[in-house]
């Protein structure tokens, strides 16, 4: 039996339903950790994952199209994600589909976010360090 949410949609649209695995649960709340807010580390996920249009996303995690629009547009500026218009030849009409994709390779861009970690780490950890240095003195 399906869902009440999944009974309206046809064969093609159940089949691109994105189901989130644990080890994808347990990536987006590492990169959560790592300073990503929850719905841009879902997203960011989904798309690695395959998810190529915002349709698809918003149903993978709930978000509605003003969310998944605003965070696309985020992940598009700071280059991680990639956005280019799809024309299927059926939508002549009304907006143009855009289609998402990883701009960089996604393990680069978790290196990099670790490494903005750890010189985070290293500052506050600096910082505990003088503190501890300076009330030593009283």
């Amino acid at each position: 039996m399906l869902f009440d949410c999944f009974k309206n949609l046809n064969s093609l649209e159940l089949e691109r339903i994105y189901m989130i695995s644990e080890k994808d649960r347990e990536l987006i709340d590492l990169l959560t950790a790592m300073g990503l807010r929850k719905q841009e580390a879902e997203v960011l996920v989904g798309v690695f994952r395959g998810l190529r249009f915002s349709k698809d996303i918003e149903r993978a995690f709930d978000l509605r199209q003003p969310e998944a629009s605003e965070i696309l547009r985020s992940l598009v500026r700071r280059g991680w994600i990639k956005e280019e218009i799809y024309r299927d030849g059926r939508a002549k009409r009304g907006r143009p589909l855009k289609k998402y994709d990883l701009a960089v390779d996604f393990k680069r861009l978790c290196m990099k976010l670790i490494e903005r970690k750890r010189k985070e780490l290293k500052q506050i950890q600096e910082k505990i360090e003088r503190l501890e240095r300076l009330i030593e003195k009283f």
